[in-house]
């Protein structure tokens, strides 16, 4: 199987088209093509049409190309000429070389607009995967207020068996929940003392983690504390940058804000902090 490094389009199907032609076909040789949508000029060196061929007969030569080991050993040995192509040194031997359809997305990168279309075409084969995380604790007195892995000036903070980081609570559920790994009280339960009091940080990188053993990449969070007070604002950038470095992503693709609830609620008369977060993930398309 010979295939050109510049047709990244190839997929498995077409692989599987392929093997199943060159073991049907007599000669032992089977390429990839695709019929031609133009109307083909033969054209003279002074700019002269010269010939009209019939389009029906005419296909696109393409790879892979598919032969039996020998006679393509053969045709590399015995062929003393220019070649553009393995088939065309096959065909120099007297081997009937079968086509098999190809793919038009197949695409030959020759130049920078070839390379700008297939850009567009792999982004299309992405699996794009959605979640939503959501997560509140209540104030209480003598605890820490940690926000995004940062420590929040105020006179109380998150009860929680962790450090009750609401905002890395709902990123973790958003990120399991796009990629179909549970939620974070599946992988970090409350009820073991390793989790005692432990930064929600670090368990966002184990988060991060499991989604790249499972081939995911995070494309982006965006995220939304709720808090009366205290004023957050002044702390978001920080923020950022710490949950960003725990997921290994860059801090454009995280999106982090803060409203109140106008008074509204237990977030509105100060009894605790909500967060919800949205995350979408994506893979190459098995």
């Amino acid at each position: 199987m010979v295939h050109d490094g510049a047709r990244p389009g190839m997929d498995a199907t077409l692989l599987k088209r392929g093997l199943d032609s060159v073991i049907a076909s007599a000669g032992g040789a089977a390429i990839a093509g695709v019929p031609v949508k133009d109307t083909i000029k033969v054209v003279s060196p002074d700019g002269l049409i010269t010939d009209t061929p019939p389009r029906e007969t005419l296909w696109a030569a393409q790879t892979p190309q598919i032969f039996s080991y020998e006679l393509l050993c053969q045709a590399h040995h015995q062929f003393s000429g220019n070649a553009t192509d393995d088939a065309m040194m096959v065909e120099a031997l007297g081997h009937q070389v079968t086509m098999f359809l190809g793919s038009y997305e197949n695409l030959k990168v020759t130049t920078p607009e070839d390379m700008a279309v297939m850009e567009a075409m792999l982004r299309g084969r992405r699996l794009f995967r959605t979640g939503i995380g959501f997560d509140s604790h209540a104030l209480g007195p003598d605890r820490r207020l940690v926000l995004g892995g940062v420590e929040v000036a105020h006179d109380m903070g998150l009860v929680g068996h962790s450090d009750g980081d609401v905002l890395i609570h709902a990123i973790m559920d958003a990120l399991l929940g796009a990629a179909n790994l549970g939620d974070k009280g599946r992988h970090f339960p409350s009820s073991e003392d390793q989790y005692k009091d432990i930064s929600s940080l670090l368990l966002l990188s184990q988060v991060g983690e499991q989604l790249a053993a499972h081939h995911w990449r995070i494309a982006n969070v965006d995220a939304t504390m709720l808090a009366q007070r205290p004023r957050l604002g002044s702390y978001i950038l920080d923020m950022k940058v710490k949950t960003a470095a725990a997921l290994s992503i860059s801090v454009e693709r995280l999106s982090i804000k803060v409203t109140t609830t106008d008074y509204l609620g237990f977030v509105g008369r100060e009894e605790g902090i909500a967060a919800v977060a949205i995350a979408t993930i994506f893979r190459p398309e098995q």
